[in-house]
């Protein structure tokens, strides 16, 4: 038996894009004097094993707060308030990102309800000359801000916690919302079990519809008031579970289709209606005129 050789073939190369280094808007390896001065690098610029998961959040987020700079004002100084700050990772970024990578002028107000929190974060603000950013003690509900707000931002913000942040930059008519929720136990015991008996057996299930529930009727919801939303990927699941972001753009009072806000307001009645949930902490912030424009 002969074999007949023919011409040699190459192999192509097994693809290593999930190998390649990904340039983040802040590379690890590069000092950055925010990050040393919050815990999460060195000073020689390697991020901190313990602070990898909140690097690669902080970096995912900047990427979708960059996405939207060119949607805010483009003259004077940029007013950004960030909900629920905590350790204010998010806080020194966004101002590292427009201040430093955009340059922007900017004011960012933190919002925390725990007082060391608070003053941890005053502290390094201080430290680092950073005048143009200030920190309040307050729950979300009850923070009030003076003037107008460009970009509002919350980063895994407890519960309803989240609602008190969307609802609030809506009354300020923020121009851009960008909020990841955290934990939602609203609708845990409100769903309507009927047909979907055999999800609500599963806990696990069970607590995954009630998030995409929660976030289907806070997406329709910023629909109604005007916004442009979407609910994109905010992280890959690997680095957390909590991986939805509500991205809302503001649309000008001369673009709001009233028709599709009216299509809106009858897609979120009927959803709440199916689930036979009665009222959302969101309705409540939102008030009056929301309630009246899906009550139908």
């Amino acid at each position: 038996m002969k074999i007949h050789r023919g011409p040699a073939t190459t192999r192509p190369p097994e693809s290593t894009s999930h190998d390649r280094t990904k340039h983040h808007l802040l590379p690890d390896g590069q000092p950055c004097d925010f990050l040393e001065a919050i815990g999460v690098m060195t000073s020689e610029g390697r991020v901190k094993a313990s602070r990898q998961g909140k690097f690669r959040q902080v970096n995912r987020f900047l990427e979708l707060v960059d996405d939207c700079v060119e949607g805010l004002p483009q003259e004077g100084e940029l007013r950004v308030v960030d909900f629920g700050c905590g350790k204010s990772y998010l806080t020194f970024a966004v101002h590292h990102l427009l201040r430093e990578l955009r340059s922007r002028e900017v004011r960012i107000v933190g919002v925390e309800r725990e007082a060391e929190v608070v003053a941890d974060c005053r502290e390094v603000a201080e430290r680092m000359g950073l005048d143009e950013i200030s920190f309040h003690r307050s729950e979300i509900s009850e923070f009030d801000h003076d003037g107008p707000v460009d970009l509002a931002v919350s980063l895994h913000a407890c519960d309803t916690a989240t609602d008190d942040a969307l609802a609030r930059a809506v009354g300020w008519q923020a121009g851009v919302i960008l909020a990841v929720p955290c934990c939602q136990h609203e609708f845990a015991g409100q769903l309507a079990i009927g047909d979907l008996a055999a999800v609500h057996r599963h806990g696990i299930l069970h607590e995954r519809l009630a998030a995409l529930v929660t976030d289907a009727l806070r997406a329709e919801a910023l629909e109604v008031c005007g916004y442009r939303t979407r609910v994109v990927e905010f992280i890959d699941l690997e680095h957390t579970a909590k991986n939805v972001l509500l991205r809302a753009v503001r649309r000008e009072p001369g673009a709001v289709d009233q028709r599709r806000r009216a299509e809106r307001a009858e897609a979120y009645r009927g959803l709440r209606a199916m689930l036979d949930v009665e009222t959302t902490r969101l309705e409540q912030q939102l008030g009056p005129e929301f309630l009246e424009r899906v009550s139908g």
